[in-house]
């Protein structure tokens, strides 16, 4: 066997972090777990800094990126020294219990070390990489399951509650992408296995929350069209092609196609 498809065939879906070992999540709510539960983590600022500290775990971050980060405009003459109290609680209430995470101190700035397994960013992202891989090599079934295990580590949009900082945007918004990216190709590889109605149960929200993919849009017109359902599909078609021409565009060709083969097969 290919040595490197034989390492991806031992990923395994990561134990939860309410496990003992505890760890964080940032995909959703930030939350720390110690001990099998979930700790209060403080001041917003405090939460805050460590949400930006896990956005470049094991990276430092400039002291003067952190203050910027957590006042923006018009921080305080006392800047430093608060960035100092957060750190210091951190460490104390924080980060001794939740998987042996340590903020450190160097030249460059602050980092957080966080070992593998007790971050959810680090864990979904190998779980979708091993998952692309199985079903990139004909392994669909073992890919959709690692797939699936990266999709359900999800508890809603990253970094969820801090919206107002410009900061992490830019992070939430390229993990949330890669999020409906790795949702796409577990949709595409339960099609090709069969399993309509799994992408039916799951599809439809997320498809409604983001109309500009047209990828997913497809993708749930056809898992609506092999499970019975081809008259929504034609009609998730139809929302679509009026959406785009609003602004003067239309469907991609390959969508068109379907959309051609479901009029006929209805037809008939």
């Amino acid at each position: 066997m290919n040595p490197v498809m034989a390492s991806f065939r031992d990923v395994k879906p990561p134990e939860p972090l309410s496990g003992t070992a505890g760890g964080f999540a940032v995909l959703g709510p930030l939350e720390v777990r110690v001990n099998g539960r979930s700790i209060e983590l403080g001041a917003p600022r405090q939460r805050l800094l460590l949400a930006v500290l896990l956005s470049n775990v094991n990276r430092a971050v400039p002291v003067g990126e952190l203050i910027e980060a957590l006042w923006e405009e018009e921080p305080p003459r006392t800047a430093r020294k608060n960035l100092q109290a957060y750190i210091a609680n951190l460490r104390k209430d924080v980060c001794a219990g939740a998987g042996a995470a340590s903020i450190l101190l160097d030249q460059a700035g602050y980092r957080i070390a966080v070992p593998w397994g007790r971050l959810d960013v680090e864990q979904f992202g190998t779980l979708a990489r091993a998952g692309s891989h199985e079903v990139t090599h004909g392994a669909l079934q073992a890919g959709v399951q690692k797939l699936r295990a990266a999709l359900d580590l999800w508890r809603g949009p990253a970094f969820e509650e801090f919206k107002h900082s410009h900061r992490l945007q830019e992070s939430a918004a390229r993990l949330n992408a890669r999020y409906i990216s790795v949702f796409e190709s577990w949709a595409e590889a339960e099609l090709a296995l069969g399993n309509a109605v799994s992408v039916v149960d799951r599809i439809g929200e997320l498809a409604e929350q983001h109309l500009h993919r047209e990828r997913l849009t497809l993708l749930r017109m056809t898992a609506l069209h092999r499970t019975c359902r081809t008259g929504e599909a034609l009609g998730v078609y139809d929302d679509l092609r009026d959406r785009l021409s609003r602004d003067g565009l239309e469907p991609g060709l390959l969508i068109r196609r379907v959309h051609q083969l479901m009029l006929a097969e209805a037809a008939r």
